[in-house]
C-alpha cells in the first residue's frame, strides 16, 4: 500500500510539468500501482472485519464487514470533502457568475487556469499525498493473521487465482455492477463537472458542488451499512439503485439551465447512490468470497477500472443523452443479476448449514 501511495505522489508531482508524454507514462504508471493498492486496501479491511468478528465485536461476518466498509469510505469522503473545498477555494479566486442568466454552454464560465493557480493546488495536494505515505508507514500495521488459506504467494499465482475467481458463477453475475460502477463515476467525476457544472455555473463552482457530493456520501456510507443491518444488504441496494437510476432519468429531460440548487441537488442524490454502492457491493464481495479474498478484489478493482476505461473510450464518441441511456440500461441488467447472485449465495449458505 505504501509503495502505491508513493506512485500518487509521483503523479501529482507530473502535473507540474503537464508534459504530454510525462503525463502519459505518470497515468500508466499510476494504474500499474492503484490495481495493488486498491486489492490490498480492501482484503485488508475485509481481514480486519474478520479478527473483528472472531474477537466477538459482531454477531455476524457480514455485520462486521458492513461496518468496516462503512467506516473506511465515511473517512475516505471525507477527503473529497477537503479536496473539493482547497479546490474551490483556490479556484473561484473571486470570479463570479451571473446566475441571472438563462442559458448553459461552455463558455459561460471562466474555465482558465493560470499557472501560480495550479501550482498552489498541486502544491497542497502532494502534501497531501505525503502526509498519507508517512501515516501508511508509521501508523499502518501488518497483520500477523492471515484469514484466507488461498492467499496467493507470488504474482503469477495471484494472476491465476484471480482469473479462475472470474469464471466463478456468482463473479459472473456481479461483474456487469461492477462496471457499472466505474462507468457512474467516471460520469460523474467527467461529464456532471464538465457538461453541467461548468458550463452552467462556472469552473469556480466544481468543487463547491461536489463538496455537496462528498458530505452526503460521507454520512450516507456510515448510515447505509447501519440499515442494511436491519433492512438487509439487498433492500439497500435495490434503494441505492433507484436513486442512481433517478439521477440519470432527471438528467435525460433536464433542459440544462444555470440553477446551482438543482445541482446541489442531483450532486446530494448521486452521493448517496455512490455510497450505497462502495459500502455494499465491497460488503457483498467480502462475504461471498471471504475465503478467497485477494482474487476477488483483483477482480473488483480489475472491473470497476474497465468500466472507467469505456467511459473515456467513448466520451468524445457519443452525446450525453447516448451515455446516460447506457447507464439506465446497464444498470436495470446489472440490478436484476446482484438480486441472483443474492439469492445463489443464500441458497448455499443453507445447504451448508445443513
Amino acid at each position: 500500500m505504501a509503495v502505491g501511495l508513493i506512485v500518487h505522489c509521483l503523479f501529482t508531482g507530473a502535473n507540474f510539468y503537464p508534459d504530454q508524454y510525462l503525463l502519459v507514462s505518470a497515468c500508466g504508471l499510476l494504474g500499474l500501482a492503484s490495481a495493488p493498492l486498491w486489492t490490498s486496501q480492501q482484503t485488508y479491511l475485509t481481514t480486519s472485519a474478520h479478527l473483528y468478528h472472531r474477537a466477538g465485536g459482531a454477531p455476524t461476518l457480514e455485520k462486521a464487514i458492513g461496518r468496516f466498509n462503512g467506516i473506511f469510505f465515511l473517512i475516505l469522503q471525507f477527503t473529497q470533502i477537503s479536496g473539493n473545498l482547497i479546490s474551490s477555494l483556490v479556484l473561484q479566486g473571486g470570479v463570479g457568475y451571473d446566475f441571472n442568466s438563462t442559458s448553459c454552454n461552455v463558455s459561460s464560465g471562466n474555465s482558465t487556469v493560470h499557472d501560480t493557480t495550479r501550482y498552489t493546488l498541486l502544491s497542497v495536494y502532494l502534501a497531501c499525498d505525503v502526509i498519507g505515505v508517512l501515516l501508511c508507514l508509521g501508523c499502518l500495521k501488518p497483520l500477523s493473521t492471515k484469514i484466507s488459506q488461498y492467499i496467493a504467494k507470488d504474482w503469477k499465482s495471484m494472476c491465476l487465482a484471480t482469473l479462475r475467481r472470474m469464471l466463478d458463477p456468482s463473479m459472473l453475475l456481479l461483474i456487469p455492477l461492477t462496471v457499472y460502477g466505474g462507468i457512474a463515476k467516471a460520469f460523474i467525476n467527467s461529464e456532471f463537472t464538465k457538461n453541467y457544472i461548468t458550463d452552467c455555473v462556472g469552473i469556480g463552482w466544481v468543487g463547491y458542488v461536489m463538496l455537496v457530493l462528498g458530505v452526503v456520501n460521507a454520512a450516507s456510507s456510515l448510515a447505509s451499512s447501519r440499515i442494511a443491518e436491519r433492512a438487509g444488504r439487498p433492500a439497500v441496494m435495490i434503494f441505492g439503485s433507484l436513486l442512481g437510476g433517478g439521477v440519470w432519468a432527471f438528467l435525460l429531460i433536464w433542459e440544462k439551465e444555470p440553477n446551482i440548487g438543482v445541482l446541489f441537488a442531483v450532486a446530494a442524490v448521486s452521493g448517496v447512490a455512490d455510497a450505497v454502492y462502495n459500502t455494499q457491493l465491497g460488503t457483498v464481495f467480502g462475504v461471498i468470497f471471504s475465503e478467497h479474498q485477494e482474487a476477488a478484489f483483483a477482480n473488483f478493482r480489475l472491473w470497476q477500472s474497465i468500466g472507467f476505461c469505456l467511459s473515456f473510450a467513448y466520451g468524445d464518441a457519443l452525446n450525453i443523452s447516448v451515455k446516460l441511456w447506457i447507464l439506465v440500461a446497464l444498470l436495470g441488467v446489472s440490478l436484476v443479476l446482484y438480486l441472483m447472485a443474492e439469492v445463489r449465495h443464500r441458497r448455499g449458505v443453507k445447504a451448508a448449514s445443513y
